[in-house]
């Protein structure tokens, strides 16, 4: 019978020298330094994209949940409720034309608003593409 050790081709482990004044492991491996530049570089070019093209989605987002809590609050009238959206959408930075926010009325004067609006994006001052968004949102509770 024939060791399973005996089978295989002897394989002579890597060892390190010792290392000299002023050497780094990093040395006797090979210059990885580049190689770790490169991958933060590029990690770094990853999120910077990411939330270059993230925060016109991510303003959506705030933006339905804002106009939901105001639509819920029926109270005011629509001049109060344009209002209260531009002043919304001015936190975020954002603009959105008064003629863009339409408001109309259930049976019942719940309010059910809708709006559109387009966010660009730019990088480095240069024209990358426009996203069109739109929000509808209120009407009659569902009990």
């Amino acid at each position: 019978m024939v060791r399973k050790s005996e089978m295989e081709p002897h394989r002579q482990s890597r060892t390190l020298e010792p290392l000299a004044f002023g050497q780094t492991l990093n040395s006797q491996r090979g210059d990885t330094g580049r190689e770790v530049f490169f991958c933060l570089l590029f990690l770094g070019a990853a999120l910077y994209v990411g939330v270059l093209f993230g925060t016109p989605h991510y303003n959506n987002w705030v933006m339905k949940g804002r106009v939901a809590e105001i639509v819920r609050q029926s109270t005011y009238s629509d001049a109060e409720l344009r209002a209260k959206v531009q002043e919304e959408f001015s936190h975020l930075g954002l603009t959105v034309p008064p003629e863009n926010i339409r408001i109309e009325r259930t049976p019942n004067f719940n309010p059910i608003m809708s709006m559109a609006w387009t966010e660009d994006v730019y990088f480095m001052d240069y024209y990358i593409t426009s996203y069109t968004f739109s929000i509808k949102a209120g009407g009659d509770p569902e009990y």
